[in-house]
This record gives C-alpha cells, sequence and structure tokens, in this order.
C-alpha cells in the first residue's frame, strides 16, 4: 500500500512487528498504526517534534520528542500498539539533539540521546554543528523514571547503541573512540580514545556496529567535518571483552567515513564481513 504524509517523515521512522506485519509509522508530529492493506488503524499526535526513531518492544512503543527544540525538555511516551493510548509519559529535564538517533529497549530500561554541556566548554557553533549527543540516558522501561546519565568528551552522531547482551552497552563516537558501560549503573567498563585526541568535535555521522563474533566495528572520520584537507574516513574494530584494537584500516585520503557499518554473511554461505560505505 501507499501512504503519503502531509506532516513529514523523519530519517528511519518505519517500525514493524514481524509476526502479524502491523506497520508504525512516526513522522515529526505523528504516530500511526495500519493494518496489512494499509487501512489506518490509529493515530497519535505528538505537541514537540519526534525527530528520534521510535522503537516497539512487548506491545508498546516508545517516542522520544523535543530534540532538536530549545525547551531544554525531552519528553517521553510509552504507547499501546493495540489501540494507541497512553501507557505512560514522563517529562525530564535535559536536551537532545535533532539529529537521526534512536531508541534501545534493553533490560528493562530505555537508552536515549543525550546532550549537556560540553566538557572542555565549547558550545555548539562550527565546532560541533549545534547538534550530536555527547551522553548516554537510562530510564526506566516501566514509567519512565530517570536512572542514570553517562557524559562523555566525544559527540556521538545519529546515536544507535548496541549491547552483547550482558548487561552492558556499547558505543562509538563520530571521532573514533569507543566506550563500554555497564547498564546497571551507567559506569565505564572501557573506553579508547578518538585519534589525534580530538573531542567533542563533529567529525561526521559515523558511528559503530557490534558483530556476532565480539568485535565492534566502528566508522569515523579523524579530524572534524569540514577540514576536507586533513580528514581521512577509518575503520576499526575492538574486542568487546577488554576494547583492545584489533585492526584498523584507513581509506584514501579525501573520503569520508560516514556511515555506521552492516555486520553480516554475504549470503547463507558467505564470510562475516563488514560493509562500510566512503563519501
Amino acid at each position: 500500500f501507499f501512504f503519503q504524509a502531509e506532516d513529514g517523515i523523519r530519517d528511519s521512522s518505519v517500525t514493524g512487528v514481524q509476526t502479524c506485519a502491523l506497520p508504525i509509522l512516526s513522522t515529526t508530529k505523528i504516530i500511526r498504526k495500519f493494518d496489512r492493506l494499509g487501512q489506518l488503524q490509529w493515530t497519535f499526535k505528538l505537541d514537540e517534534k519526534a525527530v528520534t526513531s521510535p522503537t516497539l518492544h512487548h506491545g508498546k512503543i516508545y517516542i522520544l520528542s523535543g530534540c532538536g527544540s530549545d525547551s531544554g525538555k525531552m519528553y517521553l511516551y510509552a504507547l499501546h500498539m493495540e489501540n494507541g493510548k497512553i501507557d505512560w509519559n514522563v517529562t525530564l529535564e535535559g536536551q537532545c539533539m535533532g539529529e537521526a538517533s534512536s531508541i534501545l529497549a534493553v533490560n528493562e530500561m530505555l537508552i536515549l540521546p543525550y546532550r549537556t554541556k560540553l566538557t572542555n566548554g565549547e558550545e555548539d557553533g562550527l565546532n560541533t554543528l549545534g547538534g550530536g549527543a555527547n551522553g548516554v540516558r537510562a530510564v526506566s522501561l516501566n514509567n519512565g523514571t530517570h536512572l542514570w546519565d553517562y557524559v562523555t568528551d566525544q559527540l556521538m552522531w545519529n546515536f544507535a547503541p548496541s549491547t552483547p547482551g550482558d548487561g552492558t552497552l556499547i558505543f562509538s563516537s563520530c571521532c573514533g573512540a569507543v566506550f563500554r558501560i555497564s547498564l546497571e549503573k551507567g559506569e565505564t567498563i572501557w573506553k579508547t580514545e578518538a585519534p589525534n585526541g580530538i573531542k567533542n568535535t563533529f567529525c561526521g555521522t559515523g558511528g559503530g556496529a557490534l558483530g556476532p563474533n565480539g568485535i565492534f566495528y566502528s566508522e569515523f572520520n579523524t579530524h572534524h567535518f569540514l577540514a576536507s584537507e586533513e580528514k581521512r574516513g577509518m575503520v576499526a574494530a575492538h574486542n568487546v571483552t577488554d576494547g583492545a584494537k584489533l585492526w584498523e584500516r584507513k581509506m584514501e585520503k579525501g573520503y569520508d567515513g560516514i556511515q555506521y557499518p552492516a555486520v553480516g554473511k554475504l549470503g547463507p554461505k558467505g564470510k562475516l564481513s563488514v560493509v562500510v560505505a566512503r563519501w
């Protein structure tokens, strides 16, 4: 079926339930549910724009709105998939920015992108291009209660974290720093520094992906995104257990590493591969 949304669709905002093939379409201010034939089942209107991709978990859809606004607040909703009614909603102090981040539901908590004042005192402007998350926020999956914040000296763009399923979270910055933290308390297990010691800088839109082999792969640039004469895209592999760098590859000079890697087998009998896009 075909549906045209007049209120605008932002980034990766279409989700579905495989068992019954009922798609959810999240536009900037309206959530819609359709049946298999494209018939509208319900709508839910938001007061603030939602640019972060929602997530489905155990019969509920979780939506974060207010990102990219000047309100200094984050609005989080849990809706029932069946009828679109609110299960709970909370207003959180703090800020999230306007890029295409994601929400992760894990261990009875929601992991959200979070932005606070930068640790080196540099605010927005050219250094960060006015976006990016420099932290992670965890809230309760059951009622949205704030659990912990984890603040870094890096920028995560289009924040999309991974978990090995062992009570930890792993993610990387757009400049190549990698973090593994505990989900229980949001404490550092290990972290690696970005090349050249760069901090709180927009290097591009790259990030990381976890492979089934216990290796985390990150794609990034080594300098500020606008430093065209210096920047170079890179791909690195880190051992999830201790963060040790297993290998690193440079792209040709002038090419950007601005995607999240794809990790998987190329065909049913293919070898495990890492696919990256350069620009």
